[in-house]
């Protein structure tokens, strides 16, 4: 890609109504006819592209990639008779509440295989229901049925996914907590589960 910039400010032109940003073949007449009409203007100087490393791969729900792209008064390491648009990037550690919050975000998103939501609601209640039912709460039913066993399987089956992921999340928080600059895997460590009703 290549830029126009103003030779002064080393700042990109709108020329034509494009931001200072050109096509190839638009640079080559360019080029070809500098001073002519639909041509760069004196104060003007095409720079082209170039990235000296690649984007970082980081995990960027935990930091954050920071890009900065300005004029560079060095040659470009391929046409080299003109100057560098160079596009450079840092980055920066989010904030621990930033990270934690990342951290519950993979949770929610981990506890959300464990059971599709429109099921969610359904068996919370039958389960709890069961539950008080259970412990003598309602006084007309003094045992549970098959069918009542078996919600009452399958919520303890997802209350146990949803703990051990409670304990990750905790896990995860004390790292951060211990030192800021830790970034805790948010893909590992979360106990998943396809949903299913054999149990």
């Amino acid at each position: 890609m290549f830029v126009i910039v103003n030779k002064n400010s080393k700042l990109p032109e709108d020329f034509p109504n494009t931001s200072g940003l050109v096509t190839e073949n638009q640079t080559l007449q360019w080029i070809d006819d500098m001073i002519n009409n639909g041509g760069m203007g004196v104060d003007q100087e095409l720079v082209e592209s170039y990235e000296p490393y690649a984007r970082p791969q980081v995990d960027e729900a935990l930091m954050y990639v920071i890009t900065d792209t300005a004029y560079f008064d060095e040659a470009h390491p391929i046409h080299t008779m003109i100057k560098q648009w160079r596009t450079t990037y840092t980055t920066e550690h989010k904030s621990v509440a930033e990270k934690k919050e990342a951290v519950d975000e993979a949770e929610f998103a981990a506890d959300e295989t464990t059971i599709p939501v429109n099921k969610r609601l359904k068996y919370t209640i039958l389960a709890v229901d069961n539950i008080l039912k259970h412990i003598g709460y309602d006084q007309t039913t003094s045992s549970l049925n098959a069918k009542n066993k078996k919600i009452i399987r399958v919520f303890k089956r997802i209350a146990d996914k949803v703990r051990d992921n409670d304990t990750a999340r905790t896990n995860k928080h004390a790292l951060i907590d211990a030192d800021p600059y830790n970034n805790p895997d948010l893909s590992e460590g979360w106990s998943l589960n396809d949903f299913t009703e054999d149990v």
